[in-house]
């Protein structure tokens, strides 16, 4: 099998199932000539993201598509219209697959067993995630290949499906594709962060891990080791783990907790090596994603598998407090500009703060060469947010620092346009005692 098949179901003259695996270099000629959002809307947002990994050459398991018109096909249009998920769901049940297309996904792996994965056209967007809303199933054998599929229709149609759309105003889209996937029988495994999605550091990735396999993480059964990494530092924090997810042996498919042996359970999962090379792939995928990913990844025997990638859904509301930040105020300037403000008149006003205030600097002694320095806060005194005028509180701290005697001036300024919240200026560098009083005596 190349390492990328997709199934395109189709029926012949006589009606009857049909179906054609296409290989990686033609599923590359599909997706060529396929717009974005006609590619999810049939092999769902998983599998879309897969296909991107593959071609740009991370590690990732090999895999197989079930399209999503293919579930839709066996179900009555008339349960689909009347979101009759009941119906749909004993249609789903009742069943019964073709052996032919069987017996070809079988025989297109080389694998023992296989991950079945969802893939919805919405699933891990730049929005929502939907994590855990749809089923997976880990080691299944051949002989419950169908039923495992199955299964990942099914959670399609099911009501904690429906109350997540409901919850975020999502408008309902039937029918899930269905990702058939080479198992990675991991050693150790887990999930990692482009940006640390508790305190909102952008240069700071966050990986946990847990030995065995990650969903226990995923579903937060398990205590996880986690790793923070900042450039080529690794801060580690461990955790005691008792129990591991792993292949059921005794059942001969499925998954099973067991016991971690004792001296093992407060070993690190992951080396600093493997940590700073999550680190590095997590900076490569924000390079060709161009945002911060949410990953899944597995190692077996010390091989690295990106095993699914989306975006960190919540960036956009997570503040970056080592970020330089802008306090917007128009306490005094709404006296001057009171209404709607057009662009033509802000792009003339803003032009003469900057030229008054470079005057002004000079007159108090800043050199030429700090104001040239400082260019770019000239310019940004002002902003023009909703049609209204504002000041630019970072640009006049900014300034003011330049001058003799910054403390001094912060309060006569804050008194000077009443602004209602002060700002902090975190990149200023206090002068000497004694060259401060050359300043202000110049």
């Amino acid at each position: 099998m190349d390492h990328c098949d997709v199934f395109i179901s189709g029926r012949n003259s006589d009606g009857v199932k049909t179906f054609l695996i296409l290989t990686f270099r033609q599923m590359q000629a599909v997706y060529a000539h396929t717009k974005r959002t006609d590619r999810k809307g049939t092999f769902g947002g998983k599998a879309d993201s897969l296909f991107l990994l593959l071609d740009a050459g991370f590690n990732v398991p090999a895999f197989a598509v079930i399209p999503l018109e293919e579930g839709l096909s066996i179900i009555p249009e008339k349960f689909v219209l009347a979101s009759d998920f009941e119906a749909a769901q004993k249609t789903i049940r009742e069943y019964t697959f073709d052996g032919v297309f069987l017996q070809e996904l079988i025989s297109s792996f080389r694998t023992r067993f296989y991950a079945v994965r969802s893939s919805a056209p919405d699933e891990d967007g730049g929005e929502f995630s939907f994590a855990g809303q749809f089923e997976t199933e880990l080691f299944v054998t051949p002989e419950k290949l169908a039923e495992a599929i199955k299964k990942v229709w099914l959670s399609a149609y099911s009501d904690r499906a429906r109350q997540y759309r409901l919850a975020n105003n999502i408008s309902s889209r039937h029918g899930i594709a269905v990702v058939i996937q080479e198992m990675v029988e991991a050693q150790s495994s887990g999930v990692a962060f482009g940006i640390n999605p508790a305190t909102g550091k952008r240069n700071e990735k966050v990986i946990s891990a847990v030995f065995g396999l990650g969903e226990g993480l995923v579903s937060g059964q398990m205590n996880a080791d986690n790793y923070f990494v900042g450039g080529k530092k690794v801060i580690t924090e461990i955790a005691e783990k008792k129990e591991q997810l792993v292949f059921n042996k005794a059942a001969g498919n499925g998954t099973t907790y067991v016991p971690i042996d004792a001296a093992d359970q407060n070993k690190p999962v992951l080396s600093d090596r493997q940590a700073l090379e999550i680190a590095a792939v997590l900076e490569q995928l924000k390079e060709l994603r161009r945002r911060p990913q949410d990953i899944e990844f597995a190692y077996r025997e010390s091989l690295f598998y990106l095993l699914q990638s989306r975006p960190v859904t919540t960036v956009s509301k997570i503040p970056d407090q080592e970020g330089k930040y802008i306090v917007w105020d128009n306490s005094n300037i709404i006296e001057s500009y009171p209404g709607i403000t057009s662009p033509l008149t802000f792009s003339f006003i803003r032009k003469m703060y900057e030229a008054v205030y470079i005057r002004f600097s000079g007159l108090m002694g800043i050199s030429e060469k700090e104001i040239s320095a400082n260019a770019n806060t000239y310019e940004n005194m002002l902003g023009l947010l909703n049609g209204r005028v504002y000041y630019n509180l970072r640009s006049w701290y900014k300034i003011l620092s330049l001058l003799p005697g910054y403390s001094l001036n912060t309060g006569f300024m804050e008194k000077m346009m009443g602004v209602k919240e002060k700002f902090v200026l975190n990149d200023y560098s206090p002068r000497t005692k004694f060259r401060e009083r050359l300043r202000v005596l110049k």
